[in-house]
């Protein structure tokens, strides 16, 4: 994604990506996608390109394509692809809600923590189920209402917390995901709800997730740091937000949303 889009964006956004992989885990994504041998499948959104690469790792008889709208994200997903010398992966520049592909090009397409991003979430999910083949599943995978629930309630922070999602991610409630799914004309809709490792802090969260935190939470809150009081104050509410999440006497809890369809 370009910066005008991905409000958290920062140079070294890729290997941040890699190393939130880790946390997500590798498991989890391949068993969200749940590729079926022989078959064309696309990562919508694919960032630094790790769960693609992980696809076309285990399955080498399926062709995956990677797609992001940040030529940068591209060209690092390609180099590490080539690197692996993965031949049956390949990846292109390209916007969800106009993807250069013709309809019907695959037969599973995923998205993962990218909806929330896009402005318009409804149009982006009838542009990724166009791409489907009959009988073709869509899936998406996507951080719910962040920060659904801290512990103990701090109402300055909560105040700071929802202006920041606020303007980061306009609008957004993912129970909107299986009805857009609905009205793109896909059937067999599958919610299912979990908590989100990587936001899920249950008590003092680990060096990994604190690192995480700072470096997703700090270029966006600079960005909107006059919403948040000016220049101080958005360095403020980092290290505040960071602080709860390193506190042993907290608890933040995040859901996670796996969304799937299927092409009639």
């Amino acid at each position: 994604m370009s910066d005008e889009k991905y409000i958290i964006s920062f140079e070294g956004e890729c290997d941040r990506l890699e190393r939130q992989s880790l946390m997500f885990g590798h498991e989890r994504g391949f068993q969200m996608v749940s590729p079926q041998p022989g078959t064309r499948l696309l990562d919508a959104g694919c960032g630094s390109g790790w769960l693609s690469r992980l696809v076309a790792r285990r399955m080498p008889d399926c062709e995956v394509v990677g797609v992001d709208i940040n030529p940068d994200y591209v060209a690092f997903a390609t180099a590490r692809a080539e690197e692996e010398g993965l031949t049956n992966l390949s990846y292109r520049v390209g916007a969800v809600g106009k993807l250069p592909f013709e309809d019907g090009s695959f037969d599973t397409v995923w998205s993962l923590m990218l909806l929330m991003f896009l402005p318009d979430r409804c149009g982006a999910i009838a542009d990724l189920a166009r791409l489907l083949r009959p009988g073709g599943r869509l899936v998406t995978g996507q951080q719910g209402t962040p920060r659904h629930a801290d512990a103990p309630r701090d109402p300055e922070l909560e105040a700071q917390v929802e202006t920041f999602f606020g303007i980061a991610f306009p609008g957004w409630h993912p129970q909107d995901i299986p009805l857009h799914m609905l009205q793109a004309g896909l059937s067999d809709i599958d919610v299912r709800i979990e908590t989100d490792p990587v936001w899920t802090f249950l008590g003092a969260a680990t060096e990994a997730q604190l690192r995480n935190h700072r470096e997703t939470t700090t270029p966006g809150a600079m960005r909107m740091a006059d919403a948040l009081g000016g220049e101080a104050a958005a360095r403020d509410f980092v290290e505040r937000i960071v602080a709860f999440a390193a506190d042993p006497g907290t608890v933040t809890v995040t859901g996670f949303w796996t969304v799937s369809g299927r092409k009639v």
